[in-house]
């Protein structure tokens, strides 16, 4: 197995990432591993609704950024987003 680096809220995550990791999982299982122990033990950090910029390289070592952000509905959503029916809560 080659060396893994992890960051995470609390060290029981990064025991899981770490776990998934050994097992032979890739980094993106790892990851996910983190992600569902801090979903759970860090409620006040961690949030499924909250936004996200994932950096993955595929195998072919090519990048791929993932975009997790979303914009709230009348918050400075540009003319076009209101063109197509995107506005404010009510």
């Amino acid at each position: 197995m080659t060396s893994i680096a992890v960051a995470a809220p609390s060290r029981l995550a990064t025991d899981a990432a770490l776990s998934v990791a050994h097992a032979g999982g890739s980094a993106v299982d790892a990851a996910i591993a983190a992600v569902m122990v801090a979903y759970v033990t860090e409620p006040g950090i961690v949030s499924a609704l909250g936004g996200a910029f994932v950096n993955v390289w595929a195998a072919d070592g090519s990048p791929v950024v993932i975009d997790g952000n979303c914009e709230m509905p009348g918050h400075g959503l540009p003319r076009s987003a209101s063109a197509r029916g995107c506005g404010r809560w009510r």
